[in-house]
């Protein structure tokens, strides 16, 4: 009876020393998925998975670790996905194709919307074309300035005819071009109403 009052003593303790250790081991795993979630969080998938890849392989038995590394694998696979379309898109706008570089980066936002990248890249695009646009209106104006001069009203509104010249929000450069094109089609027509 001794011995047995003796064993059962130790496998209580027994008992306890195992369901203190299976306490550590689910506090050191979630201790190990939460520092992942953390990690993927900051945007920094490779490192949680690093952190997950280390872990001992009884953890890799439970839903949630599971489903941590496959969203570390769709962010890691995201990433490479945006960095390969932003590559594309510096090539298309260096080429001068923004139509493209918009296209890529519209296309890349249907698939990863409000990805940061991807929306810097487009405000980029945007501010170019606008560039790019302001630029040909500023050469269209000069041309129609020397040809006015020039009195060939009909080259004037062939140049600046093709182009709406909105100059709602003050725009000085459209107020000059649309008062151009309205000139050279009053100068031609009193001219034609001469001859």
């Amino acid at each position: 009876r001794a011995l047995q009052e003796r064993k059962s003593e130790e496998l209580e303790k027994l008992l306890v020393t195992i369901r203190g250790r299976g306490r550590t081991f689910e506090e050191e795993r979630e201790g190990t998925l939460k520092r992942a979630l953390a990690l993927l969080k900051a945007g920094k998938p490779e490192e949680a998975l690093g952190i997950l890849s280390k872990a001992p392989e009884a953890y890799t038995r439970f839903k949630g670790f599971q489903q941590l590394v496959a969203e570390c694998h769709r962010h890691i696979d995201r990433a490479s996905a945006v960095r390969s379309v932003l590559a594309q898109v510096e090539q298309q706008m260096q080429s001068g194709m923004l139509d493209k570089a918009e296209a890529l980066l519209e296309g890349a936002l249907r698939i990863y919307p409000g990805d940061v990248g991807l929306e810097s890249a487009r405000g980029r695009v945007i501010d170019e074309q606008a560039r790019l646009c302001r630029t040909q209106m500023q050469d269209l104006v000069e041309k129609a300035r020397a040809a006015m001069s020039r009195s060939e009203y009909a080259e004037v509104k062939n140049l600046l005819g093709s182009v709406i010249w909105d100059a709602k929000d003050g725009d000085k450069l459209a107020a000059e071009g649309g008062d151009l094109l309205e000139k050279a089609r009053r100068l031609e027509s009193e001219l034609n109403a001469r001859c």
